[in-house]
């Protein structure tokens, strides 16, 4: 419970993004391609358009 709670007081910072070809349009989507290749840069993109505290972005990469 205290890695969750950690993952909501902790939202990620989005960085300034330009526009890009590929948007997400449906309400489920399955993204999925090589390393370094910036799904997680579509995801940030995406989900600016939310308030932080509506968010909850879990990296399962991340070994917090």
């Amino acid at each position: 419970m205290k890695v969750l709670n950690f993952f909501y007081e902790n939202h990620p910072k989005f960085e300034v993004s330009y526009e890009r070809k590929n948007q997400i349009s449906k309400p489920n989507i399955i993204i999925k391609g090589p390393r370094f290749c910036g799904k997680k840069t579509l995801i940030f993109n995406f989900l600016s358009q939310f308030k932080v505290s509506e968010i909850l972005f879990l990296d399962l990469y991340d070994t917090r």
